[in-house]
């Protein structure tokens, strides 16, 4: 569902701007440093809650404020969100959803699907597990209404049992584990959701590496985080490794160590593909979601894409803003220059912003 309006007050070297913006591409050009980036960073943080450039939301208020606020008028089906993120110094975030305040981020987070690439987006491929679970579950967080639920749970318990675990001095030999049950059924259906989303991922994901012309051939695999053995259940299997989970004071086994499997040539793509590479391969597993989320809920996806043409030719960076324009989703750019082989991809539904020292200036398209 596009962003209409964009309004910011006191984030990082922006001291106020208010963008109108297209469904289709939005271009934010101007020099490093500029604030281009600060765009879609606060539309991150009303999405996700957080920053993709700092762990402190601290240091997005701008220097000499005591706060920062980002509102958006977002479009549904039915009518317009008004979605207000304040961020005073030192104090929590806070979101108001169409003048009510709400507790839960996840309540702006549903309305605004989105999905964010970076010069260092080739991390998915290449960082550990946690970073490709992250990408699974915002997935199921947007297509399976049960889920965050059923996530949320299974952290919870899961950090019971590892509290129990660190008593060891409490733990008798023969002891029963008192979260077994309740880990195996959240483990089971959370595994279930994701062994039924990763089928019709994955065959996205081939497809759209083929529309961007990547060039290798790439597999993909889900490991659920624990190895099934027939007649054993989750529950059992958890009180077989008790023993070594005391020692650890930590669960080994689980859906929090499960992973999506990437590989070329079969072999590990983290030891066989170069950092090129790897970002073709990571912007299709993004863009995959983006078509699926599409497919099953009719949701559209913004997406933001930082530094467009860092590390990318310009024929691949035309591939994949093609394939964007194919689904028809809003896109806000932030790039240093759009040439003109790049302008010519983007087409008449572009809206182009220039920045400069925090001053966002809209251009005649």
């Amino acid at each position: 569902m596009p962003i209409r309006r964009l309004r910011l007050q006191h984030v990082r070297n922006v001291e106020f701007a208010d963008i109108q913006l297209g469904d289709g591409f939005n271009c934010f050009v101007g020099a490093n440093g500029a604030g281009k980036t600060t765009v879609l960073e606060s539309v991150y943080l009303v999405g996700r809650g957080r920053s993709f450039r700092s762990t402190s939301l601290d240091a997005l208020v701008q220097h000499d404020a005591d706060r920062l606020s980002v509102f958006i008028d977002l479009e549904t089906r039915a009518s317009v969100d008004a979605i207000l993120v304040i961020k005073p110094c030192r104090h929590p975030l806070t979101v108001q959803i169409n003048g009510q305040q709400t507790s839960k981020l996840s309540d702006a987070a549903s309305r605004l699907p989105l999905q964010l690439l970076t010069p260092e987006v080739s991390e998915l491929v290449f960082a550990g597990p946690a970073e490709r679970r992250r990408y699974l579950d915002w997935g199921l967080f947007h297509v399976e209404h049960r889920y965050h639920a059923l996530a949320r749970d299974y952290s919870r318990a899961l950090k019971q049992r590892n509290t129990w675990l660190r008593d060891a001095h409490k733990i008798r030999s023969g002891t029963l584990d008192p979260w077994a049950e309740v880990l195996q059924e959240l483990a089971i259906e959370m595994d279930a959701f994701r062994q039924a989303y990763c089928v019709e991922l994955f065959e996205l994901i081939g497809r759209t590496a083929q529309s961007l012309d990547i060039g290798i051939e790439s597999e993909f695999s889900y490991e659920r985080g624990w190895t099934a053995q027939e007649g054993v259940s989750f529950s059992e299997l958890l009180q077989e490794t008790s023993a070594g989970d005391v020692k650890l004071g930590s669960t080994r086994i689980g859906p929090h160590r499960a992973d999506i499997k990437v590989k070329s040539g079969g072999y590990s793509a983290d030891h066989t593909l170069s950092r090129g590479q790897a970002k073709l391969i990571a912007i299709a597993m993004k863009v995959a979601q983006v078509e699926l989320l599409q497919r099953k809920t009719g949701k559209q996806s913004t997406v933001l894409f930082d530094e467009l043409i860092a590390e990318l030719d310009y024929r691949r960076t035309v591939k994949v803003l093609e394939v964007l324009s194919r689904l028809e989703c809003q896109v806000i750019i932030s790039s240093v220059e759009l040439p003109e082989a790049i302008k010519g991809s983007i087409g008449n539904r572009a809206r182009l912003f220039h920045v400069k020292q925090g001053a966002i200036t809209a251009l005649e398209e």
